[in-house]
């Protein structure tokens, strides 16, 4: 099967495998004027954010050096954002090193709540070999903040960890065959009243597995496992509290294979007839218990704790992986894989709004999960693009591809955000950013509020406006068979358009009126108003911009 990289012609917006490039603020506001009316269901399940982490490292398109308030106000207008689009039973996780994460925690709890504080995990990035020695002790980690929405978390809290020399030593026999097996002895258990059976076995085979020279020989010794993973075994010695197991062990010879079939009163198999096994008088721990393959190897399956450690997740070719350079902001797919195994299902949705080289949109899309990724910089253009296309075409086969069995498809949209028609000054204060032109704002205000620009209409008659430069723009948003109608009219700060006077007015609601019958008209203006209260029509409105933009953001 083979896979072809086009270009779309389509214009249909679905919010799913996007990436857009533009300021985050920007792309989350439009974000989450179309996720207000989604289902639940279709809202995002797991926010990943790697957010510059206020260090002084610049990157080139993050002031990677503010002042610690402007960094948590910074952190703090996109996360209120970005919580609105968490479905209720979502995840929100926050990456960061350990100069700005205490700071962040603060801020997460206030606005995602501390009780839907989940965990702060330590991710031991590196190890100590290789890098530089300076400062009082080595920094070798990263910090990654896990909270919930509101639903408590159901996730896959169970991870892989690669099997260490010392559990391969333990698990080193083979129970290759159980022969022939004879009751010996039969009871009934005193806590439940169940029957409890001992067969003695004969003709059995325990294989030992030659453990010398491990290094030389490690990828032969892991094929072993590999292969024989079911039936690896360790002996354990029964806690002194066990009776019930104590006494089992009693009635047992050493160097004998025994096996046991009873049915728990309590614990994790509690009521159904389970078998346990017995040799030299030690209950039996199974390595396929806790432990899957993966290839030629095996690795282990424990419930995850909040230390991450270096040969946890594989990173060794991190510095090729996607085929993009980023040097010292590049994560491992491997680390974005185990935190979305943690938090979502195939086909749930992912948002990252600091993609940088694009890790984690490439890692959710081989992981079959949608996306929407948002990037400020050249590096959507010079990293994403092209890491995304070796995704989709199946030639990127680093990172987690083998695991996943990646083998390329799919598709993504993308998408360049317009300059914001607000500018906001260093004092706070804002205005229109009167640099894209005037009728460039008026259209813009138009299409923000859903209407449609039309040019149909004449409004140059009457002579209320001295050239066609002065002319408001009008829009129409039709639901069903009602027409509701927009005008906007702004004077630029060097303009001559003064007030709306009452007479402007006038004709302006009755030329609207006439022509789309509408059952309302909004007018959009920066301009001060010459009419009463009490003479304005009741199906006309005027709304004050920028002041009723900013307004709407700060809700």
């Amino acid at each position: 099967m083979t896979y072809e990289v086009v270009e779309s012609q389509s214009e249909e917006i679905q919010f799913e495998n996007i990436l857009i490039k533009g300021d985050n603020l920007l792309a989350l506001n439009a974000i989450k004027k179309i996720f207000d009316n989604k289902l639940e269901s279709e809202k995002v399940k797991c926010i990943y954010i790697d957010p510059p982490f206020n260090t002084g490292q610049a990157f080139d398109y993050y002031d990677d050096n503010l002042e610690r308030s402007e960094w948590l106000t910074m952190l703090r207008d996109r996360t209120v954002i970005l919580k609105s689009l968490l479905r209720e039973d979502g995840f929100f996780i926050v990456h960061l090193d350990d100069s700005e994460v205490h700071y962040c925690k603060v801020l997460m709890d206030e606005v995602m709540g501390s009780s839907n504080f989940i965990s702060h995990v330590t991710y031991e990035r590196s190890g100590v070999a290789g890098l530089g020695q300076g400062g009082f002790l080595v920094n070798t980690t990263e910090h990654i903040l896990l909270y919930r929405n509101v639903l408590p978390p159901l996730g896959n809290n169970v991870g892989s960890y690669a099997l260490d020399e010392n559990t391969i030593r333990r698990y080193n026999r083979i129970l290759n065959n159980t022969g022939d097996s004879t009751l010996v002895e039969e009871f009934i258990s005193k806590s439940n009243k169940k029957p409890v059976k001992i067969f003695k076995h004969s003709n059995f085979e325990i294989e030992t597995i030659s453990l010398s020279n491990f290094k030389e020989r490690e990828a032969e010794i892991r094929r072993i496992y590999a292969k024989n993973l079911n039936f690896l075994f360790r002996g354990n010695q029964v806690q002194k509290e066990n009776s019930f197991q104590n006494d089992l062990i009693d009635k047992m010879e050493k160097d004998c294979l025994y096996s046991v079939i009873y049915t728990p009163s309590r614990g994790r198999f509690k009521d159904e007839e389970t078998t346990l096994y017995y040799f030299n008088k030690e209950l039996l721990s199974w390595l396929g218990d806790n432990a899957v393959v993966d290839g030629d190897d095996i690795v282990k399956s424990l419930k995850l704790t909040t230390l991450w450690d270096h040969e946890d997740i594989p990173k060794a070719d991190i510095a090729n992986e996607g085929g993009v350079d980023f040097p010292r902001g590049k994560k491992p797919e491997n680390l974005l894989k185990r935190i979305f195994d943690l938090c979502t299902n195939e086909g749930d949705l992912i948002l990252d709004c600091f993609a940088g080289s694009g890790t984690s949109l490439a890692v959710a899309h081989k992981m079959n999960r949608k996306w929407i990724g948002v990037e400020i910089g050249n590096h959507a253009d010079t990293h994403i693009i092209p890491r995304l296309k070796n995704v989709l075409s199946g030639s990127d086969q680093l990172g987690i591809s083998k695991k996943v069995n990646w083998k390329g498809g799919g598709s993504f949209k993308y998408y360049h955000l317009g300059s914001s028609i607000i500018k906001i000054q260093k004092d706070t204060s804002g205005d229109f950013n009167w640099s894209l032109g005037k009728h460039f704002i008026e259209e813009s205000l138009l299409h923000s509020y859903d209407y449609i620009l039309d040019t149909t209409i004449d409004l140059s008659a009457d002579n209320l406006f001295s050239n066609k430069e002065e002319l408001p723009v009008v829009g129409v948003q039709r639901i069903g068979s009602r027409n509701r109608v927009a005008i906007v009219s702004l004077n630029e700060p060097e303009g001559n358009l003064g007030n709306l006077a009452y007479e402007e007015l006038q004709a302006l609601y009755i030329a609207v009126k006439k022509k789309y019958a509408p059952e309302y008209i909004n007018i959009f203006t920066n301009r001060g108003i010459e009419i009463a209260f009490d003479s304005k029509p009741d199906d006309l409105e005027v709304v004050k911009v920028p002041h009723a933009i900013f307004a709407e953001l700060e809700k």
